[in-house]
């Protein structure tokens, strides 16, 4: 049969494929071209960089360009001033992944986006202004970068200033700060000040300082020595943002007590930070960062904090004491106040890429008068992993660990996570002597059942969370930290891997455990048959301490429904006296909690304790507060001291501060014995609480007393009912704070 096409078909047919060619051209590729580039990003892959700028110059329309620019390189620009913040009590660093730019290269993208893009309308161009102004102090100088900012502000705002971006509206100020012309920079935010003041009276409206504008101006005010003055100035802000959130948005006393609290807090902070330097006594601070092979570590910031501060906040070059190492990885701080003080460093990716900090960050460093102290602070490479990794699945009948050799080490923790519901769950093997483990199926099999407990919201063990496990639908991961004798921690497995040379292998791997008639039946959801089988199991040989685990996480599941029942009490002590691991003696507590047998509880306490001493282990800071709050109950106020203060005075995971002020509050201590108390516990990780500042001002009444009562014999949440019923604002604030 012959086919005839038409001349016409034929070009219809050439103009359709011309058509979807340039369609190709113009759409397709350039969105595959662009999602390549995300990829790259997403996977921190180090020539993202390079890509972007290729992807850039590609672009076929100014838009285009314009759009590519403000995806991706300023996107990658707007990030705090340091990639990474390691401090006495936080750490901080940033949520995009690292995008390297070479600086000419970015120059000119920056100049070809000012050049094509309007101001009008437009954030995202005065966010450029400011990012931009950023790197041209850091590359060319501040100068360059005041000069920079003067003629933009020329250029766009010739009456007065850009009130609807404040970090643009503040970076005069903020470059006068970091240049350290406090006159200079207190001239800009004064008319800063007093242009907003007009401005804001034209449209009948009543004007405070931001919160931004605040800090700088305490910061000039605290270095200029006018502590007065900067009381004041937060006493006139806190009465005016009274007034202004009561008429507009209603809110009454309490809730403005509530709100106000935090911010006055670190202020005061910031002044006592920045006020560094104003005393009469001086001392000299020097010091050497380096890696342990003993490159250099140049431009790190390194900050001072007060070690008496409870606050830590994170700081910022433009406003806090900093000094920046040179070429050297030498520092020095010069005419500083003697006293006590605790080291922040201000950190890019590239100084911690594949290295790890091995300094005590809460070590407290002291300046004498007319006396030089030195600090050397070491970042150590980070420990490669050789076996288990990449998700490799295990089927052997043991499991060797195996990674690289720490010089100095005496020895390892090998810690061992699984992840479930968003939550990784982590137990580990201590004081390993070498740098290989071998474990057991078996041994694995008992660990990995009797080291987690993991429960839903009714307190009952979560049947799903142990059927991933039997069943191998879990990837597992792990990390080695290495220490020496004496406790110092020398390196870990885990930080930042950026570069290839760095990535090293991934810490995943699987592991299948073998079934056994009872698993067979406990995946198929046959409860009660797997229970009697775990139940002979164990009865055939007591040595079988995963049967005895997985019967008595069903205990409450199919006998009697009760996680409250005796029959599960007597479960978990079975367990915790079989298996003399702390972390089934806690379960053990934690039952006799919920069940409001105090008696029990203290005398499995005192079992506890006795097993942790013989494993030369401290007791659970949690369980140590837990057990306080039982001997308030019982009467032994005496003993019930003694575990409230339990914890190390300078250790950093001290959640319980406000627990033992309420404590000696209530057992009559006056309230100035307290406040020196609680000169005792500055470092407070977590939320940074002004304990001093917050006591000063409370009585202690018998509202106090019952909500006390409440807190320590019930519970925080019982207690947070009470709030409403505190008729005093100032003691309303304290008993907050304790219950946060």
């Amino acid at each position: 049969m012959k086919v005839r096409m038409k001349r016409k078909h034929l070009l219809y047919g050439i103009i359709s494929f011309f058509i979807i060619s340039i369609m190709v051209v113009v759409l397709v590729v350039p969105a595959l071209k662009e999602y390549k580039v995300e990829r790259m990003i997403a996977n921190g892959d180090p020539n993202a960089g390079q890509a972007i700028i290729e992807l850039i110059d590609s672009a076929n329309t100014t838009s285009r360009k314009i759009r590519l620019i403000e995806d991706f390189v300023l996107s990658s620009m707007s990030r705090s001033e340091h990639a990474v913040y390691i401090g006495p009590n936080l750490t901080s660093r940033i949520d995009s992944p690292w995008i390297e730019f070479d600086s000419k290269q970015r120059e000119n993208i920056m100049i070809y986006y000012f050049t094509h893009s309007s101001p009008n309308n437009n954030w995202r161009y005065i966010e450029a202004l400011d990012q931009y102004a950023s790197i041209i102090s850091e590359e060319k100088g501040i100068d360059e970068a005041i000069a920079f900012v003067k003629q933009k502000n020329e250029e766009l705002y010739p009456n007065g200033y850009d009130v609807y971006s404040e970090p643009w509206t503040l970076k005069l100020p903020e470059l006068y700060l970091k240049q350290g012309d406090f006159h200079k920079a207190k001239e800009e935010l004064v008319a800063i000040h007093e242009y907003e003041k007009r401005r804001v009276k034209e449209k009948d409206f009543k004007y405070n300082p931001s919160w931004q504008w605040m800090t700088y101006m305490l910061r000039i005010l605290a270095k200029e020595g006018e502590l007065d003055e900067a009381y004041d100035l937060i006493d006139h802000w806190v009465k005016d943002e009274r007034e202004q959130r009561i008429e507009y948005f209603g809110e009454n006393e309490m809730e403005f007590v509530e709100w106000i609290d935090h911010t006055v807090m670190e202020w005061k902070s910031i002044i006592s930070q920045a006020s560094v330097g104003n005393g009469n006594e001086k001392g000299v601070l020097t010091g050497l960062i380096k890696r342990e092979d003993g490159t250099p570590m140049q431009g790190v910031y390194v900050y001072l904090h007060d070690a008496s501060s409870q606050t830590k906040h994170i700081p910022v070059p433009e406003t806090d004491n900093h000094a920046i190492t040179d070429d050297k990885g030498e520092f020095v701080f010069e005419n500083i106040n003697t006293g006590s003080y605790q080291i922040g460093l201000g950190l890019e990716l590239y100084h911690i890429d594949g290295y790890n900090l091995s300094y005590d960050q809460r070590q407290v460093v002291f300046v004498n008068p007319d006396q030089e102290a030195d600090v050397t602070i070491e970042f150590t490479k980070i420990i490669d992993l050789f076996h288990p990794v990449n998700g490799e699945a295990i089927d052997k009948e043991e499991m060797n660990f195996q990674w690289e050799q720490v010089g100095g080490a005496d020895y390892y923790h090998i810690y061992l996570g699984v992840k479930h519901d968003g939550v990784v769950m982590n137990f580990f093997y201590d004081d390993v002597k070498t740098n290989n483990v071998v474990i057991g199926k078996e041994e694995w099999k008992e660990r990995l059942i009797t080291s987690i407990t993991v429960e839903d919201d009714t307190y009952y063990p979560d049947l799903d969370y142990y059927k991933k496990l039997i069943s191998g639908d879990v990837e597992f991961s792990w990390s080695v930290s290495a220490y020496q004798d004496d406790g110092s921690h020398l390196s870990s497995s885990h930080g930042y891997r950026l570069s290839k040379e760095t990535i090293g292998n991934l810490p995943t791997f699987s592991f299948e455990l073998e079934k056994t008639k009872a698993d067979e039946l406990f995946l198929k959801g046959k409860l009660k048959g797997a229970y009697e089988l775990y139940k002979a199991d164990y009865a055939a040989d007591n040595n079988n301490v995963y049967a005895l685990a997985m019967q008595t996480m069903l205990t409450p599941h199919v006998v009697d429904g009760n996680v409250g029942s005796e029959m599960y009490g007597a479960a978990l002590k079975e367990l915790a006296l079989t298996t003399k691991e702390p972390h089934t003696y806690m379960n053990v507590l934690d039952y006799l909690r919920r069940q409001e047998d105090l008696d029990g509880y203290k005398e499995w306490f005192h079992l506890y304790e006795e097993l942790l001493t013989k494993k030369n282990q401290s007791v659970d800071m949690y369980e140590a507060n837990r057990y306080a709050k039982i001997l308030f109950c019982l009467g032994d106020m005496d003993e019930a001291r003694k575990w409230f203060h339990y914890l190390d005075k300078d250790t950093l995971s001290h959640y319980y501060v406000g627990d033992v002020l309420a404590f000696e509050l209530y057992n009559g201590i006056d309230k100035q014995n307290v406040m020196e108390i609680a000169k005792t516990y500055k470092e407070n990780y977590g939320e940074h609480k002004d304990w001093e500042s917050l006591l000063e001002s409370i009585t202690y009444d018998a509202d106090m007393k019952h909500f006390i009562e409440v807190y320590f014999g019930q519970g925080w949440e019982q207690a947070e009912e009470l709030l409403p019923t505190i008729t005093s604002k100032h003691n309303k604030a304290f008993l907050r704070q304790i219950i946060e």
